[in-house]
């Protein structure tokens, strides 16, 4: 969307990867946006050594796993052969690729940074139950706490999305110019759903690759689903993300528990699920799903950290709660008072366009750019 708002009046070249056929296919759209796209495919090969690298250069082994000497090169011939006033990083493992931009010429820089680095990895290490996974989010940890500060201060702007995680930014490099902006969504692709008052059914999105998700599934299965269950046996959670676990089904009654696994649009999902959860205990970011799930007019019941960076209301625009008899009390009521149902789902969906509305964010965006172009003044 932003880059559809701003190739109106700027020229814009994109260099990013891509990491399955499915993503080339939709990175197609862009190329009519944009002045060049280089698109270079992201493998497995090497990937044992571009970890060995990234731990060497005293990285975290995430910007490893986004190491292509092919991108490298396509930045570099990018900058030399057009004159670039602002380059946009887009996540904290790209910022690496900065001193493939030293070319002499002068240019702004701008990060976003989507998580603060320590912080997710942190979260990570903590409910991380696979052993190597554990170890590599460790390792992750440590070196994002010296690394990522020091990558942040290469930059004249950083752009976070919540005063959260400007916080975390500014606790890794004082001094720096860190301006939030907040999500936003264009809500003509997002229709309100219409109420669901026989469902029963629950859902819950996420990639579940990565361990909060997956800690949070878990969660949800051993602890809550249980007591919801008990006063409701005709509740049904249907997970849906990459790579589920197997286990979140064990010890619960057949058909509690419908892992769906990885889609391509997850509105038919929204749609036939009358509450969506966010039963998050770790983590970093603003989670995009929240205000997704309320743009679709659906209720959200998070947990306190699951909704960090999202100035709603509990009990107005969602309900929050963090002990499992609470989660489940709060997935009960909505599925049994009509009335509370339909108060949540019309006032999370009015948040969203109040607060989150597309346009006025691309438009702070596209200030922000032109300013940061705009030489020093004599």
């Amino acid at each position: 969307h932003l880059i559809e708002d701003l190739s109106r009046s700027h020229r814009i070249f994109l260099a990013c990867e891509a990491s399955s056929p499915v993503d080339k296919q939709r990175l197609r759209s862009l190329e009519r946006l944009c002045a060049g796209v280089a698109v270079v495919p992201l493998t497995r090969r090497w990937r044992l050594i571009r970890l060995a690298r990234a731990v060497l250069r005293r990285q975290p082994l995430l910007n490893g796993c986004y190491m292509s000497s092919v991108l490298r090169r396509a930045v570099q011939r990018c900058v030399r052969e057009n004159r670039i006033d602002l380059v946009h990083v887009e996540h904290a493992h790209m910022a690496a690729y900065l001193d493939a931009l030293d070319t002499g010429r002068p240019f702004k820089r701008l990060l976003a940074l989507h998580n603060v680095g320590p912080v997710m990895f942190r979260g990570a290490f903590a409910v991380e139950d696979r052993p190597l996974k554990k170890l590599e989010a460790l390792l992750d940890w440590l070196l994002a706490s010296h690394w990522e500060g020091r990558a942040c201060r290469r930059f004249d702007k950083c752009v976070v999305f919540s005063e959260d995680d400007r916080r975390g930014v500014l606790s890794l490099a004082p001094g720096l110019d860190v301006q939030v902006v907040k999500y936003g969504f264009k809500l003509r692709a997002f229709p309100l759903l219409p109420p669901t008052p026989q469902s029963a059914e629950t859902l819950y999105i996420g990639k579940m690759s990565y361990a909060p998700n997956r800690d949070g599934a878990r969660y949800f299965c051993r602890s809550i689903l249980p007591l919801i269950l008990a006063q409701r046996p005709d509740a049904r959670l249907n997970v849906v993300g990459l790579s589920p676990p197997d286990d979140l089904g064990s010890g619960l009654p057949a058909g509690a528990v419908n892992t769906v696994g990885f889609v391509d649009d997850a509105l038919s999902w929204y749609r036939r699920s009358a509450v969506v959860l966010v039963p998050l205990r770790a983590g970093s970011g603003v989670r995009g799903k929240i205000l997704e799930s309320m743009a679709l007019g659906r209720p959200v019941v998070s947990t306190s950290l699951g909704c960090e960076g999202i100035d709603a209301v509990h009990g107005r625009d969602l309900l929050i709660a963090d002990t499992p008899r609470a989660f489940a009390d709060s997935v009960l009521r909505l599925l049994s008072d009509a009335d509370l149902w339909c108060h949540i789902a019309s006032h999370g969906r009015r948040f969203v366009e109040e607060h989150h509305r597309w346009d006025d964010i691309a438009h702070g965006m596209e200030q922000l750019y032109e300013e940061m172009a705009q030489p020093p003044a004599r």
